[in-house]
């Protein structure tokens, strides 16, 4: 009672299922060089974003009388007089995989600040942690386990970034 009709033709499921296991294997060997691509620019991304922050606020230190780094981010983005130094995108504490944290400025330590960038998925969205300070030198942390931190007084341990 097996009757081939023809002109019909198609896949049978065994040959379903190698196309499938094949697909798999490619799947398998791509996504962690996909991965790997991904933290990496994302990790490009905190670095340039972290340069753009540092040129706002010194800007923005340069047109306070007495020179002061701004308290917040907010005043970056809003200051009382003048143009803003940084885009609304800035509002946010999340940025390119990283939660940002910023620290000094303003009346208390109106010479210095720090901002970290730290993983928000370590070794899912970077490697590594990034912080910059009123220096201007941009700093890592080497191992995602252990975030880098600035304080009040700037960037705390790490080694500088170079290029």
């Amino acid at each position: 009672m097996n009757k081939t009709l023809k002109g019909q033709s198609g896949f049978t499921f065994i040959e379903f299922l190698i196309v499938l296991v094949i697909l798999s294997l490619l799947a398998y060997i791509a996504f962690p060089n996909l991965l790997r691509t991904y933290m990496s620019e994302n990790e490009k991304s905190i670095k340039i974003a972290l340069r753009a922050f540092n040129i706002a606020n010194d800007a923005y230190r340069k047109s306070q009388i007495p020179p002061n780094y701004a308290a917040n981010i907010e005043e970056l983005i809003r200051p009382k007089a003048g143009p803003s130094y940084l885009d609304s995108s800035w509002k946010s504490s999340n940025r390119h995989g990283f939660t940002l944290a910023y620290t000094g400025g303003g009346k208390d330590k109106p010479d210095s600040y720090s901002l970290s960038a730290v993983p928000t998925l370590p070794k899912r969205t970077a490697k590594n942690s990034y912080c910059i300070d009123q220096k201007g030198g941009l700093m890592t942390s080497l191992d995602a386990a252990v975030p880098l931190s600035g304080n009040a007084d700037g960037c705390a341990g790490g080694s500088p970034v170079v290029g």
